[in-house]
C-alpha cells in the first residue's frame, strides 16, 4: 500500500509515529488550523517537547509533494488505540497565531500600515516569516495605538482597516505569510491551473482524473454604496464626506451604509477608505461552494474551471477557503491498511471581483478617561504648538522616553474656546492631565482635565486652606514656586478677601468708565514712582481731612486758573524761602487783621504809587529812625529829633496833601465743586445682587 501522506516532525522520538489523519482548515486573512491524528508505539511521549515545534504533513501529488506545515500549539495523549499503538493528537497553527499569546500597549507614529506590521513582526523575528506582494501605497498614520491587545489582533485589524489580507505558503520545513492587497498577488498552483468539472456520477463511472465534483454558486443582496464622514479640526468648515458605489444589475440594489468616523482627515484617504469599505461589503456577492478530490487546491491560489453545466460560470476563480480531510490507510495489528482518502471542500469567488477581508477583528476601546504626564524636549518647561496642543506619556507606555516623541500632539479642552477669544491654560511639562478618548478610540485622545499628585501638590495648604479658591501660576523656569501671578478668593467666615498679585508688571485697561466703590478704608503704597495722566478733568471729593506728606519737592504746573476755597484756617509753615510772583495783580482781603512779620527787613515797592490807608489811625514805629523821602526832600525822625530837609519847606501853608487810595483787592472766584462720581454699573450690580439673594 502506497502512503498518501506522511508525518514529518522536528522532535526526535525513539518510537514510531504514523499519520492517521489530517483535518486542515484554511482561509484568506485567518490563521489556518490543522488537526493531526497520530499513532505511536510509545505510550510515554513527552508532550511538552512537542509544543512550539514544527510539524509537517507531506501529501503526495500526482506530480510532486504538497506540504501542510505548522507549529504545534497543542499536543495531547488520547489513550491506547490498539494493543500495539497509542493515540496522540496535535494541533498545528501558523507562527502568526502564536502572536495571539501576547498582549501589549504600544504607540506608533508617522508609520504606514506596512511599516507598523514589519515593526511588530520584527519583535518575533525567530518565527515570523513573511513576504509582501503589495501593489497599493499607504498613507502614514500620524498616531496609531496598540492598546491591550495581542500582536495578532493588532496586525489583523490594521490590515482589515487598510484593505490588506494574507494567506500562507508551505514548504517541508516551514511556512510563510504572504501579504497582499489585489488579485495580482495570487497565482495558480503548478499542474492545477485548470480543473474540469466532473460530477460524482461521472467519477463513479471510471473517470479517475482530479477535478471538481460538486459546484454550487450563489449571489446575495448586499449594500452597494458606502458613505463615510469625518472631521478635521484644522479645517473645521470642510465637509469630509466621501462615498463609493459598486454597480449591480438586480432589484433592491441601492442599499447604502453610512459610517462615522471614517478615521481619516485627508480627502484622498477618505476616498480610498470608502472604496475599500464598498469592496469589503461586496466581496461576498458571488461565491461558489465546491467539493473536489484535486490535491493541489490551495487557499490563496487561482484556477480556471471549465465544463460547468452553466458555461457562463466557467472562468478563473480565487480560492477563499478550504477544508481538507486526509485519512491515511494505517496498518493496525499487522493487517494491511486501506487506501488513503482525500477530500476538499472549498469556497471561491471570480477573480473579476475584488476581495477584501471583512473587518471581524475588534478594535479595543478605552472605557473611560486615563491620566498621563505632559512631556516635551529636555530643558523646556512649556511645549506646545499653535493650537495649544501638548504631548504626553501614558502610564502604560513602556517604550516612551518622556520627551517630545512620546505621543502625537493632543488637543486640550479649555473652559472657553471661541474665535480668537476665550480662555487658555496650557498644561506644562510634568503636569498630570486627564485624557479622554473620542468614542473610546485609543487613536483619538483629547485632554479634558488636570489633576494634582504627590509630586505636584496644590498651591494652597489643604485642608487648612480649603476655603481658598484661586488661580496660581508659575513664572516660566521658576523652580521654587514663589515667582507667580495669582488671583485668590478667600471665603473664611469673617475674613473674606480677594487678592490679586502680579509677579512683575500689571496692566489694566478700561475701554469706557471705571467705577470703584470702597465702603471703608483704602490703602495704596507705591514703592517707586507714580504717574497719573488725566486727559480731561480730575475731580476729588473728600468728606473729612486730607493729609499729604512729601519726602521731597512738590511741583504743580497749572495751565489755567488755580482756585481754592478754605472754610477754616490756612496755616503755611515754610522752612526756606517763600516766593510769590504774579504777572498781574496780587490781592489779599482779610475780614479782620493782616499781620506781616519779618526776622530782618520788609521791603515794599510800587512801580507807581504805594498807598497806605487806615480807617482810624496809622501807626509807624521804628526802633531807631523813620525816613520819609520824596525827590530831594526828606524827613528823618530819630531819637535826637526830627529833621526836615528840602529846597523849600512850607509849614502850615494851607495846601492839603492827596488822599491815599483804599485797598480794593478783587474777590477770589469760587472754585467749582467736584461732581459726585457717576456709578454707571450700580443699576446692573443691584439687579445681580437681587438675583443672588433670591
Amino acid at each position: 500500500m502506497a502512503l498518501l501522506a506522511e508525518l514529518i516532525c522536528d522532535v526526535p522520538s525513539k518510537g514510531k509515529m504514523q499519520l492517521m489523519s489530517l483535518s486542515a482548515s484554511e482561509g484568506l486573512s485567518r490563521p489556518f488550523e490543522y488537526q493531526v491524528e497520530i499513532l505511536s508505539d510509545k505510550a510515554d511521549l513527552d508532550l511538552a517537547k512537542f509544543l512550539g515545534k514544527s510539524m509537517t504533513v507531506a501529501l503526495e501529488l500526482p506530480v510532486g509533494t504538497r506540504h501542510f506545515n505548522g507549529l504545534v500549539s497543542r499536543f495531547a495523549h488520547s489513550g491506547r488505540r490498539t494493543r500495539q499503538f497509542f493515540h496522540y493528537q496535535a494541533t498545528l497553527r501558523p507562527w502568526f497565531w502564536f502572536l495571539s499569546r501576547t498582549q501589549d500597549c504600544k504607540i506608533f507614529q508617522e508609520k504606514t500600515v506596512v511599516q507598523i506590521i514589519e515593526e511588530v513582526f520584527a519583535d518575533h523575528s525567530g518565527i515570523a516569516k513573511f513576504s509582501k506582494k503589495l501593489s497599493g501605497s499607504y498613507t502614514p498614520w500620524e498616531y496609531c495605538v496598540q492598546y491591550r491587545e495581542s500582536d495578532m489582533n493588532f496586525v489583523a485589524r490594521m490590515m482589515e482597516q487598510e484593505g490588506l489580507y494574507f494567506y500562507f505558503e508551505h514548504t517541508e520545513s516551514g511556512h510563510e505569510m504572504v501579504l497582499c492587497d489585489s488579485i495580482s498577488a495570487h497565482d495558480a498552483v503548478t499542474n492545477y491551473e485548470k480543473l474540469p468539472y466532473e460530477s460524482n456520477w461521472s467519477q463513479a463511472h471510471g473517470d479517475q482524473a482530479e477535478g471538481v465534483r460538486s459546484w454550487s454558486v450563489g449571489m446575495q443582496v448586499l449594500p452597494t454604496k458606502v458613505v463615510l464622514a469625518d472631521y478635521d479640526f484644522t479645517r473645521p468648515a470642510l465637509e469630509l464626506l466621501k462615498e463609493h458605489s459598486v454597480a449591480r444589475q438586480h432589484d433592491q440594489n441601492s442599499y447604502e451604509v453610512f459610517d462615522y468616523p471614517g478615521e481619516y482627515t485627508k480627502d484622498a484617504d477618505g476616498q480610498a477608505y470608502a472604496k475599500i469599505r464598498a469592496q469589503e461589503q461586496q466581496a461576498g456577492f458571488r461565491v461558489a461552494s465546491a467539493q473536489s478530490d484535486a490535491r493541489g487546491i490551495t487557499c490563496g491560489s487561482t484556477f480556471k474551471i471549465e465544463g460547468l453545466p452553466d458555461n457562463s460560470q466557467d472562468g478563473e476563480y480565487l480560492v477563499l477557503s478550504t477544508n481538507i480531510f486526509i485519512e491515511e490507510g494505517v496498518q493496525i495489528g499487522g493487517e494491511d491498511g486501506s487506501d488513503g482518502h482525500f477530500s476538499c471542500d472549498f469556497q471561491v469567488m471570480p477573480t473579476a471581483d475584488t476581495y477584501r477581508a471583512p473587518r471581524l477583528t475588534p478594535k479595543p476601546m478605552v472605557y473611560g478617561p486615563q491620566t498621563a504626564m505632559v512631556v516635551g524636549p529636555s530643558g523646556e518647561h512649556i511645549y506646545t504648538d499653535k493650537y495649544g496642543r501638548v504631548k504626553v506619556q501614558f502610564h502604560w507606555d513602556r517604550l516612551g522616553k518622556r520627551n517630545d516623541k512620546s505621543s502625537c500632539w493632543m488637543r486640550v479642552s479649555q473652559p472657553w474656546a471661541g474665535k480668537s477669544f476665550g480662555a487658555i491654560n496650557i498644561p506644562r511639562i510634568g503636569d498630570e492631565v486627564v485624557v479622554s478618548f473620542l468614542e473610546g478610540d485609543p487613536d483619538q485622545p483629547l485632554i479634558t482635565g488636570r489633576v494634582y499628585n504627590e509630586g505636584f501638590m496644590p498651591p494652597y495648604e489643604l485642608p487648612a486652606q480649603a476655603h481658598v479658591t484661586g488661580i496660581y501660576t508659575r513664572s516660566k523656569g521658576s523652580t521654587d514656586g514663589k515667582q507667580a501671578n495669582e488671583l485668590r478668593f478667600s471665603d473664611e467666615p469673617g475674613k473674606e478677601y480677594f487678592s490679586l498679585q502680579a509677579q512683575k508688571d500689571f496692566y489694566r485697561e478700561v475701554e469706557n468708565d471705571d467705577n470703584e466703590h470702597v465702603k471703608k478704608d483704602q490703602y495704596i503704597k507705591v514703592e517707586g514712582k507714580r504717574q497719573d495722566i488725566v486727559d480731561l478733568t480730575l475731580e476729588s471729593t473728600v468728606g473729612g481731612a486730607v493729609a499729604i506728606k512729601h519726602g521731597a519737592d512738590h511741583h504743580i504746573d497749572i495751565g489755567g486758573d488755580f482756585l481754592k476755597t478754605v472754610g477754616g484756617v490756612i496755616n503755611c509753615d515754610v522752612g526756606g524761602d517763600w516766593a510769590l510772583k504774579s504777572g498781574a495783580n496780587v490781592g489779599a482781603d482779610a475780614g479782620a487783621d493782616i499781620a506781616f512779620k519779618a526776622g530782618s527787613n520788609v521791603a515794599a515797592e510800587g512801580g507807581m504809587n504805594v498807598d497806605i490807608k487806615g480807617g482810624m489811625a496809622i501807626n509807624i514805629q521804628a526802633g531807631m529812625t523813620i525816613t520819609l523821602k520824596a525827590g530831594p526832600s526828606c524827613i528823618v525822625i530819630g531819637p535826637s529829633g526830627v529833621s526836615i530837609d528840602g529846597p523849600l519847606v512850607n509849614i502850615n501853608c494851607g495846601g492839603g496833601g492827596g488822599s491815599a487810595k483804599a485797598a480794593s483787592p478783587p474777590a477770589p472766584a469760587k472754585p467749582k465743586a467736584p461732581k459726585e462720581p457717576t456709578d454707571h454699573l450700580k443699576a446692573q450690580v443691584d439687579a445681580l445682587n437681587k438675583v443672588f439673594k433670591a
